[in-house]
């Protein structure tokens, strides 16, 4: 049996079937390389004509900050509807991701971010006009649709790649990226 654990937070993963000697530890500067790291793993690559699989693995990270954006993800997956109300829970959803973070550790792009998201949201359930660039994306996917398929895990990627293309959500992307669906 292995226990994968960090004990800052307390998080301990037993696996029964790993070999405590293939097991790796990787420490990272960043959420964002965590992130990019995680992706390049969990999916197959070619290189000079061998095939690598996918690497399973587990990343320990901010869960609270993690599950706020998989809600969020979540809401755009409910943009499937065309029903504007859906993107208006979806701003809500940001808000409250950007008051979390702002609450862990007080910032100014946290905190205009907050209020920016729930003054849109609200100007969306009002019918006015969307004044930032990044928000108006939202509206226009939703408007296109984002592609789900009725396969959960293409569609969680879909919705995701609506974050990623919005300008000024890479943290959110980060912290979503960081959840995998099994």
């Amino acid at each position: 049996m292995c226990c994968l654990a960090d004990p800052e937070q307390r998080i301990f993963d037993y696996r029964p079937n790993v070999n405590p000697l293939r097991v790796i530890a990787v420490l990272c500067r960043n959420n964002k390389f965590v992130a990019t790291l995680s992706n390049v793993l969990q999916v197959q690559h070619t290189f000079k004509g061998k095939i690598f699989l996918p690497i399973e693995h587990g990343v320990v990270w901010d869960a609270e900050l993690a599950v706020a954006a998989a809600v969020t993800v979540a809401s755009i997956m409910e943009w499937s509807s065309g029903n504007a109300a859906t993107l208006t829970k979806t701003l809500g959803l940001l808000s409250r991701y950007y008051q979390l973070k702002n609450a862990e550790k007080a910032t100014k792009k946290a905190a205009e971010a907050a209020m920016k998201c729930t003054q849109t949201a609200k100007a969306v359930g009002s019918g006015l006009v969307i004044r930032s660039k990044a928000l108006s994306q939202f509206r226009k996917n939703l408007a296109a649709g984002i592609g789900c398929v009725g396969e959960p895990m293409k569609d969680w990627v879909s919705a995701r790649r609506v974050l990623q293309s919005a300008t000024g959500f890479d943290d959110v992307f980060e912290y979503v990226s960081m959840g995998r669906l099994f």
